[in-house]
């Protein structure tokens, strides 16, 4: 079976990431260099743990030495899971291409689940202002400490 998938899997995703609508899938196609043509398949996807819903995709065909380009990748996070992780978890992103009880293919990914404060560094730099609250109760706290340390030194607050 000469049937493959193209994949670009995000390496890390968090709370944030539920949050701010960042993509699990950047991509997904499916190319058949045979000269079989494959019809009524189904395309599994699935995390261990469980990150996500499982999602399934139905291709009605895959004609031969062509290839078939999945536009609708959303999924679903499983954001209370995603918001409880105090640390990192080491995850697995499995995708897996059945015609009937025949498995074409199935290839895993590696996911790191970040904790709910964690940042993704460089992997997701477009997130990092996600993580300023300024209605965090902190905030008060260290404006109301400045203020008094301006006040004690005769400083004017405003």
């Amino acid at each position: 079976m000469s049937v493959k998938a193209q994949v670009i899997v995000a390496r890390k995703l968090g709370f944030t990431s539920h949050q701010n609508a960042v993509p699990l899938l950047r991509e997904l196609i499916l190319h058949n260099e045979s000269e079989q043509a494959f019809q009524d398949l189904t395309l599994h996807l699935q995390t261990s743990p469980a990150v996500l819903e499982a999602k399934q995709w139905k291709i009605d065909r895959l004609l031969p030495n062509s290839s078939v380009d999945i536009r609708e990748r959303d999924v679903k996070l499983n954001a209370e899971w995603l918001s409880e992780l105090t640390e990192s978890v080491v995850c697995e992103v499995t995708l897996c291409l059945r015609h009937g009880d025949e498995e074409l293919f199935t290839e895993c990914y590696p996911l790191e689940a970040l904790a709910k404060n964690e940042w993704g560094g460089e992997a997701m730099v477009e997130l990092l202002p996600s993580f300023i609250m300024p209605n965090d109760p902190a905030v008060d706290r260290i404006l109301k400490a400045t203020s008094d340390v301006l006040r004690s030194a005769g400083k004017n607050e405003g």
